[in-house]
């Protein structure tokens, strides 16, 4: 009978390990993967019901041992957390926003305007204030050069299709 108990702890204590390996896991997979952080809630729900099944084991067998992991534990999670936030942010922050960037990009002249008389073009589906220093009519294709403020700087392309 004490046999039986025993193999009993020993089964939850490696049901808690396997936990905490695959919440280490799901951590690892979002700090990889960009997403919307299902990996990251999921890891951290998987190490700290780990943690509390080991603790909770290991309190019956020696006390003391699972005092210090009760201290120890929300350290961990937080130092985990903390450590996985700073990846990401530093990694985030490396790249280039794609928002904002309009150089380069192909939209149509709505109606004429030119050197002196600003106009409008549609680009993406969003009608924009634009200027250029080329005459362009209605329907003409334009590139974008550049922008300033609320407005883009144009050029006419060659081509007179609309996008």
């Amino acid at each position: 009978m004490l046999l039986d108990f025993a193999d009993f702890q020993l089964a939850w204590i490696i049901f808690s390990t396997v936990l905490i390996i695959i919440g280490l896991i799901c951590l690892i997979i979002e700090i990889q993967v960009p997403g919307f952080g299902v990996f990251g809630v999921s890891g951290i729900f998987c190490m700290v019901v780990g943690f509390f099944i080991l603790i909770s084991v290991i309190e019956n067998k020696s006390p003391g041992i699972a005092f210090y992991l009760k201290a120890i534990m929300p350290l961990a999670i937080l130092v985990i957390i903390g450590a996985a936030t700073v990846y990401k942010i530093s990694k985030s922050m490396k790249e280039e926003p794609e928002i904002g960037k309009y150089e380069g990009k192909q939209g149509f002249a709505i109606e004429d305007f030119g050197k002196e008389k600003d106009g409008f073009i549609m680009l993406e589906g969003e009608y924009w204030k634009a200027s250029s220093d080329d005459i362009i009519s209605k329907d003409d294709e334009v590139e974008i050069v550049k922008k300033e403020r609320e407005k883009l700087i144009v050029k006419k392309m060659n081509n007179k299709t609309k996008l």
